[in-house]
């Protein structure tokens, strides 16, 4: 499961270092091409990028350090880290918004880095900061107070990006496995600013959220919304959700019992090609057969084929049959898909498999209850029709708890 972005222990000190971010350009430093520890920060100059220039109102940031051209750089390779030292804001009323610093025009999120350096230099945040912000928790038991665990539920969450870059959670939504009641589902107010609520897919707007939290009728932060899922959910719990670990990252939770809908129909898809190859090289072999029977019926015996008769087209034949790679060209591109139409998004796959259309209403993004209901269903059609193992699709039917105990 970790191989498939799932955290499964706490994070290190390293861990969450490498969660720190560029203080120019806001990258996240997991990405590496940091300033080393044996390299003198003056040595990071801060270049002026090719095709920009500073208007000449615009004045400079007075923490930037010396800057100098680019035609004194080896290469645009080198410049790692690109940046706008300004910010985007409009002069005076009437007046379009613009680069401070280089006087674009063309928009915040287009507007091309007017400046550049080789390293990236994280921000200084404290361990102390980044372990409340990014620390994991995992499931606790419930409290000895006559509840009982969820035996199964399903889940997902809505999340929003904030002013450094990072995702955050905005809703979320938990209903029960069997009777698809709402056991939770809630706008979550994050403690951070926000720099979108990223509406187009998430449904939510800043409107949405701050008439929620002046009506009280949000769980203001992600730890609140943690504890208000452990209410309905223990160790023992299985949780299902379509690409479960974005939502697990969301809550910053650890589970063990999972079901991810997305891992089933990779899976199901993986099998199903592997099962292709394998009936087609079946039948070539068979066609060979008939091929050396022919020969042996009209020559009078068969015909043996030494070192000397066989080819190199043959080899190649052969190799790609087997799958071993040589001589197979390079791999066709992958298909490139609009956000939500591939073969494994959650839409698709309620389309082909359960025959019902989500995420329909463009305007308005995701519902979060939606998309819970739908990786229910989903789960619930991959295991009675036994998908999941191989098994010829079949129409779903009811499964009881301990069949969902059993996955």
């Amino acid at each position: 499961m970790a191989q498939k972005g799932y955290v499964l222990r706490s994070l290190s000190d390293r861990d969450l270092l490498l969660k720190r971010r560029c203080e120019k350009c806001g990258v996240s430093c997991k990405n590496g091409n940091l300033l080393p520890e044996n390299v003198d920060p003056h040595a990071n100059e801060v270049i002026l990028l090719p095709n920009t220039k500073a208007p000449s109102s615009a004045p400079k940031p007075h923490t930037a350090p010396p800057e100098v051209k680019f035609n004194e750089v080896k290469s645009l390779r080198d410049i790692r880290c690109r940046f706008h030292p300004g910010h985007y804001s409009s002069a005076s009323r009437g007046k379009p918004k613009q680069w401070t610093c280089c006087g674009q025009t063309n928009g915040a999120k287009v507007a091309s880095p007017c400046r550049g350096c080789k390293w990236h230099v994280p921000k200084s945040t404290s361990l102390a900061e980044l372990r409340k912000k990014f620390g994991y928790r995992a499931t606790p038991q419930l409290p000895n107070d006559g509840r009982a665990e969820s035996i199964a539920v399903a889940i997902d969450c809505e999340m929003g990006t904030s002013v450094e870059g990072d995702s955050e959670l905005i809703r979320v939504t938990v209903i029960d496995y069997f009777t698809a009641a709402r056991l939770l589902d809630t706008l979550v107010y994050p403690a951070v600013p926000m720099a979108h609520f990223n509406t187009r897919f998430s449904g939510v707007t800043r409107k949405d959220m701050e008439s929620a939290r002046r009506e009280k009728r949000c769980i203001m932060g992600r730890e609140r919304a943690r504890a208000a899922v452990w209410k309905h959910v223990g160790p023992a719990t299985i949780v299902i959700g379509h690409a479960a670990n974005n939502d697990l990252a969301a809550l910053r939770w650890i589970h063990m019992q999972v079901i991810d809908t997305l891992l089933i129909a990779q899976q199901i898809t993986n099998e199903t090609v592997s099962q292709t190859q394998e009936d087609e090289a079946a039948e070539e072999m068979r066609a060979y057969d008939n091929d050396e029977d022919d020969e042996e019926r009209e020559g009078g015996q068969k015909k043996g084929k030494g070192p000397n008769d066989v080819t190199e087209d043959m080899i190649n034949s052969l190799v790609r049959d087997i799958g071993l790679g040589a001589d197979r060209g390079p791999a066709p591109a992958p298909k490139k898909h609009a956000k939500g139409e591939g073969p494994h998004t959650l839409k698709t796959l309620c389309r082909v498999h359960l025959g019902r259309e989500i995420q329909s209403k463009q305007s308005r993004g995701h519902d979060s209850f939606e998309d819970a209901l739908a990786a229910r269903d989903l789960a619930h059609f991959f295991v009675s029709s036994k998908l999941a193992r191989g098994d010829v699709v079949g129409k779903a039917q009811p499964m009881s708890a301990q069949a969902v105990a059993q996955i």
